[in-house]
């Protein structure tokens, strides 16, 4: 596990986490002020099961920032000021079970942004405005 909470954290390097490929299942970046992740940042983190990204700033979440993670079973992006995500931002994200977006700022939920999470368990989007 590698555990990034209450940091003061707002950006993300390319290659940030380059000495952990092989080990790393869990990240934990929870409480800090990231507004935006380069796309593939955790590209070659292969064995992540659990991403939280809680309690942060993100307002967009793009497409290709979860590419190539298809063991990853946990996501959780609450408490964040998601407005918008991008058609195919879940597209590689075939063994996701649990998937928190509460409290957020989404208003619009279309079909594609799940298409691909054939073994979504759990959806969490309480406390949006989703129309």
């Amino acid at each position: 596990s590698l555990r990034l909470d209450n940091l003061f954290i707002y950006q993300i390097e390319d290659n940030a986490f380059q000495l952990t490929i092989n080990s790393i299942t869990d990240i934990s970046l929870k409480n800090n002020q990231i507004k935006n992740l380069k796309p593939a940042v955790f590209k070659d983190l292969t064995k992540l099961i659990k991403i939280n990204l809680s309690e942060n700033f993100f307002e967009i979440i793009h497409e290709n920032l979860f590419i190539g993670l298809i063991q990853l079973k946990d996501l959780n992006f609450e408490s964040n000021k998601i407005s918008h995500i991008s058609n195919y931002a879940f597209k590689d994200l075939i063994s996701l079970r649990l998937l928190n977006l509460n409290q957020n700022n989404i208003k619009i939920i279309k079909d594609s942004y799940f298409n691909c999470l054939e073994n979504l368990e759990i959806l969490f989007l309480s406390t949006n405005t989703i129309k």
